[in-house]
């Protein structure tokens, strides 16, 4: 930007050229346009091209647009900062001078607006140079000033530092004696515990020492007080049992008599019983007799009694054209198993139970093989030994056809 500045202004003043640059600045932030004359002039860029810009408020003091612009030396050049060119060539009309054009009173009035013109340029340059001091200055002050506080904030820090690693170093050394007192207080605290363990184990020692001293004078005593006692329950135990002794002789005798007496008893009872058990197997005898002759009377009545039945019912069945018979006029197991339910025999179904509100079916099918006669006959009652006769019978005949 710079280069393209001096270039500009180089170009200017070769061919003598006077007219108004427009550059952009930021001032407090904000983009703003300064508006510059420039004034051509055979004299070195470096040195003079500042000194014919013009600011805006220099040539026009109505307005109120501010620029910051910074002089330059010879060791020192503006940055892009500074000055922002925009190029507004097209909208410049360039007056070119012509010299034989203009008359000597144009001229003489041209030269002596010049004069005025450097005139005022010097005394605005002085203006200029001071405010710049000024600034200068203030920007010093503002400098030394931070520049101070922050020595003194190093100055405060480096304090606080310093007291705070006294503080730390006082801390240290503080638990330091904190804990050697510590250690001191616990290595009394040992020696007054081992002092006191030491005078517990001597008073313990003592303690046994008495206890035991106290016990072998009670173990004497009550050695001496068992022995006493041992001797009077052996002389009591030897008069008891001399006392036993003379109770059992005694016991002895009576028992021989009391053995007489019950033997004689006893023979007198076991007579008497075996009158009195002779004399009941007779009665029993005579009652067995006597139960089954009524229990064969019973059966032939019975006999006599199915015979009549079987005889209605098969003149009821000859009525109604069924046959109940065999072919050779026996009575079928059916009607067999029938008369036996009348008689009061536990109906035989073909498996399970039914209940006892449904209809009793006579037998269909007996399972098994029927012997007989079982192998318990002879304890069988008269009653047992007919119902049994009647199932092995009626189960042959179911099974195989014949009879017993």
């Amino acid at each position: 930007m710079l280069d393209a500045l001096i270039r500009r202004m180089t170009a200017l003043v070769n061919i003598k050229y006077a007219g108004s640059h427009t550059f952009s600045a930021s001032i407090d932030g904000k983009l703003k346009s300064i508006v510059t004359p420039v004034v051509a002039r055979k004299l070195s860029i470096s040195e003079e091209y500042i000194a014919d810009i013009k600011t805006s408020d220099e040539l026009f003091s109505g307005k109120q647009t501010k620029a910051i612009t910074n002089p330059l030396s010879p060791l020192k050049t503006p940055s892009t900062s500074d000055i922002i060119l925009e190029d507004d060539s097209d909208n410049e009309e360039p007056e070119i001078l012509n010299e034989k054009a203009t008359s000597p009173k144009k001229k003489k009035r041209k030269k002596k607006n010049n004069h005025q013109e450097q005139k005022a340029k010097k005394i605005k340059q002085g203006k200029g140079d001071k405010k710049q001091d000024e600034e200068i200055r203030l920007k010093e002050e503002e400098q030394r000033k931070q520049e101070k506080q922050k020595q003194d904030e190093e100055m405060r820090l480096n304090e606080e530092e310093q007291k705070r690693r006294e503080e730390q170093k006082q801390e240290e050394i503080r638990l330091k004696e904190e804990e050697q007192k510590r250690r001191e207080e616990q290595k009394q605290e040992e020696i007054r515990l081992k002092e006191e363990e030491q005078k517990k184990q001597e008073k313990r020692k003592q303690d046994e020492e008495v206890r035991l001293k106290e016990a072998e004078l009670k173990r004497k005593e009550k050695q001496k007080q068992e022995e006493e006692i041992r001797r009077k329950e052996e002389e009591q135990r030897k008069q008891e049992k001399q006392k036993q002794e003379e109770e059992e002789q005694r016991k002895q005798e009576k028992q021989k008599q009391d053995e007489k007496v019950r033997l004689k008893e006893a023979e007198q009872k076991r007579k008497e019983k075996q009158k009195q058990g002779e004399e009941q197997r007779k009665q029993g005898k005579q009652k067995q007799d006597e139960e089954e002759r009524l229990m064969e009377e019973k059966r032939i009545q019975e006999e006599k009694h199915n015979e009549e039945s079987k005889r209605k019912k098969l003149e009821a069945s000859e009525d109604r054209g069924v046959d109940c018979t065999t072919l050779n006029g026996n009575i079928t197991a059916r009607e067999r198993a029938r008369t036996l339910l009348r008689k009061g025999g536990m109906p035989l179904f073909p498996a399970g139970r039914r209940e006892w509100n449904q209809e009793v079916i006579p037998l269909i099918t007996i399972p098994a093989v029927v012997s007989w006669p079982p192998k318990n006959w002879k304890k069988m009652t008269p009653v047992q030994k007919y119902f049994n006769w009647e199932y092995a019978s009626i189960a042959l005949e179911l099974n195989s056809g014949k009879q017993l």
